[in-house]
């Protein structure tokens, strides 16, 4: 676990109102690209194509992002709600079995629209017309001349993310062969049976397992910080290569659950 990324997301959460307001530089992107609506403002066409591109990749993105969170606040919600509502624990395990499945499929795919993105602003991409993000990881992987190819900063960019290849491997733990999940509710928090091979995973810290059960409010709240500093760097290449400044936006973003994910992440650092 990368405790340097989770205290410079802590750095970025500002309280506002009652309320904490996550200031990510991908929002300035988004914002960034919208600041420029006339084509002639980006001289070249190539590159007026890319931010069009770009723009629309975005969106998707940001969309994905508020679905990912809504997904989370809902879990919370079980959680905290379940004896007022007196769920059917049969009814209850189906929601939130198919509540973690569908944030698994959601963050997945998420990154098929960064894979588009890094082909556009790549250096050649001719050479790199891949848009799948797990191809374009295996085929870098298994090729370093492809770094000259798309250009070091691209290169380096997909392959740092070596978390990703994890996510696949944590899904299929947490649902085992088709089978609704276990789980217990406790006060602050839900516990996971998840398959013990996940605890040797690089990414997952020893601190988000309880007696062999993952606790699921802080491993989701740990893997969208890692999803927030990686567009945050996504956002500097891009930035990079479409070659526009950048203009002085607000780049809050709130959500409900940022409160929580701050709460979550304060425990992993203490």
């Amino acid at each position: 676990m990368n405790r340097e990324l989770i205290n410079d997301f802590l750095l970025k959460c500002e309280e506002n109102d009652g309320d904490l307001r996550y200031h990510n530089s991908f929002s300035t992107l988004s914002l960034n690209l919208d600041y420029i609506p006339a084509a002639n403002r980006i001289g070249n066409e190539d590159l007026r194509s890319i931010q069009r591109a770009v723009s629309k990749q975005v969106r998707y993105i940001e969309k994905d992002i508020d679905l990912l969170d809504s997904l989370v606040h809902r879990l919370i919600f079980y959680r905290e709600n379940h004896e007022e509502f007196d769920f059917d624990p049969r009814l209850l395990n189906r929601y939130i079995t198919v509540d973690l499945e569908s944030f698994h499929v959601v963050y997945r795919s998420l990154f098929d629209h960064i894979a588009i993105i890094l082909f556009k602003i790549c250096d050649q991409p001719g050479q790199f017309e891949i848009t799948s993000f797990q191809s374009q990881r295996e085929k870098i992987l298994n090729n370093e001349g492809f770094r000259d190819r798309i250009g070091n900063n691209i290169f380096d960019l997909i392959l740092y993310c070596d978390w990703f290849d994890e996510i696949r491997s944590i899904r299929n733990g947490l649902v085992h062969h088709g089978r609704w999940i276990e789980y217990m509710i406790r006060d602050d928090y839900f516990l996971i049976n998840a398959d013990q091979e996940l605890e040797r995973l690089d990414s997952i810290p020893r601190d988000i397992f309880q007696d062999g059960w993952l606790i699921a409010e802080l491993y989701l709240g740990l893997v969208m910080v890692y999803l927030h500093s990686y567009l945050d760097q996504l956002e500097e290449k891009c930035f990079q290569r479409l070659n526009f400044p950048r203009h002085a936006c607000n780049t809050g973003r709130e959500h409900p659950i940022i409160n929580n994910y701050y709460q979550w992440m304060s425990q992993l650092t203490e």
